[in-house]
């Protein structure tokens, strides 16, 4: 790990794991009207942060990991506060997006103070000889796995974030996490086709997504707009996502 590329995506991919898939809806839920439940997922997300990304790079001395779970629950203590005070009552579509602006930016910052300690810090040596022995280089597999975790809960929140504000798509419960599952398949398709220069494809699987929808498309031209807006949305966080 000697170049920002590899801190950054060590530290995202850990950071995406601790904060997304580790905290269930029933915590998520809690945490915005309970201040307990903030300290409990702050206190979940550190345990994995720190245990995780020293299973990932033993050599990383703790105080940058430390760092990173301290500012985590900074910024989710505040923006508990600023919520439950109406502060924000105005911004609430840009919530999610800037508590993950400030995230990243604490990610952003910590990886060029480890850049610049100048230290040779080595994965874990056991992961190393697994994936060489498969051909495959860790540094990938860490960028692999980050853009796909990126892609489906992450992603699915903010798409809900901000299109929620504007049109329900569906409100059968089953018909969203389907509505989800499905996003979440068309991103790692086109994700994969772009991973092999075959930009062409894309357009292939936006034109599947678009007909199962076809006649609500041509029947509701508020669903019409409504739905490009989304599948927009959807694909430049896919192109954001592979420049990864």
């Amino acid at each position: 790990m000697q170049n920002y590329h590899d801190i950054f995506v060590v530290l995202s991919l850990v950071h995406i794991i601790a904060d997304f898939y580790f905290q269930n809806n029933y915590i998520a839920s809690k945490k915005e009207k309970d201040i307990k439940w903030v300290w409990i997922h702050c206190g979940i997300y550190g345990f994995v942060y720190f245990v995780l990304g020293n299973m990932i790079v033993p050599t990383l001395e703790n105080q940058y990991w430390i760092i990173l779970i301290i500012s985590h629950g900074i910024i989710d203590i505040v923006k508990y506060y600023l919520v439950n005070e109406k502060i924000l009552s105005n911004y609430q579509k840009y919530i999610f997006s800037v508590d993950q602006l400030f995230h990243l930016g604490t990610i952003i910052i910590v990886s060029y103070f480890i850049l610049q300690s100048k230290n040779v810090y080595l994965y874990n040596d056991i992961m190393i000889k697994i994936l060489e022995n498969m051909d495959l280089s860790i540094q990938y597999v860490l960028s692999i796995l980050l853009k796909v975790f990126l892609i489906h809960k992450p992603v699915n929140l903010f798409i809900v974030s901000i299109m929620k504000w504007y049109k329900p798509l569906e409100k059968d419960e089953n018909v969203v996490k389907t509505g989800k599952m499905i996003g979440t398949l068309e991103r790692i398709i086109m994700l994969f086709f772009l991973s092999i220069q075959q930009y062409s494809s894309v357009g292939l699987v936006l034109t599947a997504k678009s007909i199962t929808r076809f006649n609500k498309i041509s029947e509701d031209q508020a669903f019409a707009e409504y739905y490009l807006a989304g599948t927009l949305l959807s694909t430049i966080c896919v192109l954001v996502v592979s420049l990864l």
